[in-house]
């Protein structure tokens, strides 16, 4: 009460102000999307408005409910799942319980060498074990061996083997052993793969475990040996021999050597010839311990003055692609180096260079100062070594012959330039000379001719601080002579190894038989692959008749195309010379129709001859043209006596 009074009082007070209290509106808080965006546009004119508004709130809420319920059944059923899959796993695979099999209750171990010999003879054992409360049924231990290894010690085209184990039961273990011969490049690692392939009673699946080892090349199958020059001057030969030796006690089997030359090396000539790109050899087969060697000439044609490069030999075995799958390699530097005094000799313009007897040859030889200074009375010696160059004909440029030592020279006297190069200062001199029509071939040494060009290029004044070093430069060629091959083919009628029969001229509807001679020379190198072939018209009947006949096996008619070849195999030097010329003969027969009539018909047409000089490593041909019922080559026939007459 004494609040209320005291409130009056205060109302009744002329002086007392009441200040309002000041009211703060209620801020009303909502969800966002907790109701549809389309009921902010309602507007309430009517109490229907509102009751209709009401019922969707209702439905709305009804089905935000449901959808809650379903997400939370959802949650709860697939941690349920997840939990069950997780126990059944860790019970039923992991653990094997009630009768099930788990892979990882099986235990594979591979035990053998981490490091081997390529090439030796491998052992490696493989325990199986069955940890699991089942059997295994019908289980097979396959090995994957490396590739290019030798199951079993042997040669076999199989790298995967088999071996059965039957059944192994709850809790047992099965030991298996296995070898293998391994190859492959040193350092190389190296793997073999054990699988175990097994069923379940009463079940057709096959599960499968497997287990890898690794281990490494300790030591190659083959060793590769490399002989080289330390040094080649650019623009000489090179010669390189290469051996390959086995390090097992196993054949190495179809051993494959394959060569990567230096940078600018031009491949000439090796022993044995390269069986592809000259720069590949099929080896073949390799005993313990046995050796092959191969030799290379080849030519350096490498431009700068000093610069390392290198061979390299790789040995191994082809694949299904012909790709060398590596057993052992090797590599051998050498430094190129052009001489200070350069001198490159070509013959016809060529670096190697096979030639005819009777052919001139053209020699070239190009100089060069390569010193870092200029030179004083430069000279240049050529040598000319062979018995088949006709030294009558020599001709030479700028330059004069010494009989005595048959050399060719150029100095300041000839060729003033000599008298003072300057550095880098290059040029040419030349000569040429035939070689001999006819060589002297009398028995069975007079072969393989050649002719030798040797050249020096140097200076009578070695230049200071050179006193120590040779700066002379030298090049020599060597020209191979070409056999002589020749092939004489011949008509007879009258004479030869057989009988002819029918008249001479030819008469309309008779039949004449002849006999056709072919003849081969050869002079001074041994010739191989020699073939020789003609074609027989079809108005023409071969006679099957062959002289000598022991040479019947060489000489071979093939009706369906009509031709004859005859490939007597190899031919020796000195054939038709100081031995009997190598020749066959056989007859055909001709029957003249009416278009033959007064003209002089093809018995067998233009014969071709070919053959492979060994020496010269050319391909030789001849030919002859066709033989025809003229008989030119038959004295007894007379002349214009084969036309055919009615």
């Amino acid at each position: 009460m004494d609040s209320l009074e005291q409130l009056k009082k205060r109302l009744y007070k002329s002086e007392e102000i009441l200040k309002a209290k000041e009211r703060k509106e209620p801020v009303i808080k909502r969800e966002k999307n907790a109701v549809p965006s389309e009921w902010e546009k309602v507007s309430f004119q009517k109490p229907e408005d509102v009751l209709a508004a009401s019922k969707e709130v209702e439905k709305y809420l009804q089905k935000r409910k449901r959808k809650r319920t379903i997400f939370l059944f959802g949650g709860l059923v697939g941690a349920l799942l997840i939990l069950i899959i997780f126990l059944g796993y860790k019970f039923y695979i992991q653990g094997g319980g009630l009768g099930f099999l788990s892979a990882e209750n099986i235990e594979i171990r591979i035990e053998g060498p981490a490091a081997v010999k390529a090439g030796e003879k491998v052992s490696w054992s493989a325990s199986v074990k069955n940890n699991n409360k089942i059997s295994l049924e019908d289980a097979n231990l396959i090995i994957e061996y490396p590739e290019g290894s030798e199951p079993g010690g042997a040669f076999s085209p199989s790298l995967i083997e088999t071996k059965p184990l039957g059944g192994i039961g709850a809790g047992a273990e099965i030991k298996e052993s296995f070898e293998a011969f391994v190859f492959g490049e040193e350092n190389a690692k190296q793997k073999i793969k054990v699988s175990l392939e097994y069923r379940l009673k009463d079940s057709s699946a096959i599960f499968e475990k497997s287990e890898e080892k690794t281990f490494v090349i300790s030591q190659p199958a083959a060793t590769i040996f490399i002989e080289a020059p330390k040094e080649v001057s650019a623009g000489k030969k090179a010669n390189f021999k290469v051996e390959v030796i086995s390090n097992t006690a196993a054949v190495l089997r179809n051993l494959v050597l394959d060569l990567e030359y230096p940078e600018g090396f031009k491949f000439e000539n090796a022993a044995p010839v390269p069986s592809q790109d000259n720069s590949r050899w099929r080896i073949g087969d390799l005993s313990a311990g046995e050796k092959k060697i191969i030799n290379i000439q080849g030519l350096i044609s490498a431009q700068e003055f000093v610069k390392e490069e290198s061979i390299l030999a790789l040995v191994g075995v082809l694949d299904e692609k012909e790709e060398l799958r590596i057993y052992s390699k090797k590599t051998a530097s050498l430094e190129i180096k052009k001489p200070f005094l350069d001198i490159v000799l070509k013959v016809n313009g060529k670096e190697k260079y096979a030639a005819q007897t009777g052919e001139r040859l053209n020699v070239e030889l190009k100089w060069a100062n390569n010193l870092a200074i200029g030179i004083k009375n430069a000279i240049i010696e050529a040598k000319i070594q062979g018995e088949a160059t006709d030294l009558t004909s020599l001709d030479v440029q700028n330059g004069t012959y010494r009989s005595f030592d048959k050399t060719i020279v150029w100095d300041a006297s000839t060729f003033p330039k000599f008298a003072y190069l300057e550095s880098g200062e290059e040029g040419t001199v030349s000569f040429s000379i035939p070689v001999k029509k006819k060589l002297d071939i009398n028995g069975e040494k007079d072969k393989n001719f050649t002719i030798e060009f040797e050249a020096r290029f140097f200076t009578s004044f070695i230049p200071e601080n050179y006193g120590d070093v040779e700066i002379s430069g030298q090049d020599k060629k060597t020209v191979q002579i070409i056999s002589n091959f020749q092939f004489v083919q011949r008509g007879l009628f009258y004479s030869g190894p057989f009988k002819n029969s029918g008249p001479i001229p030819p008469r309309l509807a008779k039949e004449t038989t002849y006999t056709i001679i072919w003849s081969l020379i050869n002079s001074s190198n041994d010739l191989s692959g020699v073939k020789i072939s003609s074609v027989l018209p079809n108005y023409a009947q071969w006679q099957n008749q062959i002289f000598p006949a022991e040479k019947s096996g060489e000489l071979f008619f093939d009706p369906d195309n009509r031709e004859i070849i005859w490939s007597p195999g190899n031919i020796k030097a000195g054939t038709g010379l100081f031995r009997p010329a190598e020749e066959i003969s056989f007859q055909i027969l001709f029957l003249p129709g009416e278009p033959h009539l007064n003209s002089s018909p093809i018995l067998i047409s233009k014969t071709e001859a070919g053959a492979k000089d060994d020496f010269a490593s050319v391909t030789l041909a001849d030919s002859e043209p066709a033989v025809t019922t003229e008989l030119r080559d038959d004295p007894a026939a007379g002349s214009g006596g084969g036309k055919v007459i009615q």
